[in-house]
């Protein structure tokens, strides 16, 4: 099978080893769950085309397409506080005096 970097510009082009199904539906269920994320920030609209799709290998991806700025300002600000409060869980579960996870 030979794939070259316009692989995906022609619908003929479809293998059947390929598990496109699979990586569309993995797309689908990540654009499903982004979109309730979305839903609470109060960004749904902003994300009017959000979709899932499938490259010509079958790995799934969820396009964000054409946001607003803000829309993607607020996008990054929700990013970087759930990357903060990570750190900051990770954190308390160390112990200080040595370094080490109290569950070790």
């Amino acid at each position: 099978m030979i794939m070259t970097d316009d692989f995906e510009a022609r619908a003929e082009n479809l293998y059947p080893e390929i598990p496109y199904v699979r990586g569309w539906a993995d797309a689908s269920a990540a654009t499903e769950e982004l979109v309730v994320e979305l839903r609470a920030l109060g960004l749904e609209d902003a994300f009017a085309y959000l979709k899932a799709d499938v490259n010509g290998f079958g790995q799934g991806f969820v396009r964000l397409e054409r946001v607003t700025a803000d829309a993607g300002r607020v996008l990054l600000q929700a990013l970087l506080r759930g990357v903060c409060e990570e750190i900051a869980h990770v954190s308390e579960a160390v112990d200080p005096a040595d370094g080490v996870s109290p569950t070790s």
